[in-house]
């Protein structure tokens, strides 16, 4: 249950999912991690996208990150995302 808007817009925007794997090599999530209420771990999802001022909703952990061509969204464990 994850979305992705554009603000600012007044319609909604199509985005594709171009590719989406493990990145095994990142250190990210081991050096910046965050947890959840319960103290478990979060997931980190990278999105890139050059455009500032996405929205995430859903099962986001605290606040998304813009690191100018990367949006870092932290989600808790057991997080679906809804097939459309």
């Amino acid at each position: 249950m994850f979305f992705v808007g554009l603000s600012g817009l007044t319609y909604a925007q199509d985005i594709e999912v171009k590719k989406f794997e493990p990145m095994v090599k990142d250190q990210t999530a081991l050096l910046n991690p965050r947890k959840d209420i319960n103290g478990t771990v979060c997931g980190l999802v990278k999105v890139q996208l050059k455009e500032l001022g996405a929205e995430f909703e859903g099962n986001v952990m605290g606040d998304v990150q813009f690191t100018g061509s990367e949006y870092l969204v932290y989600l808790p464990n057991g997080t679906k995302i809804k097939d459309h």
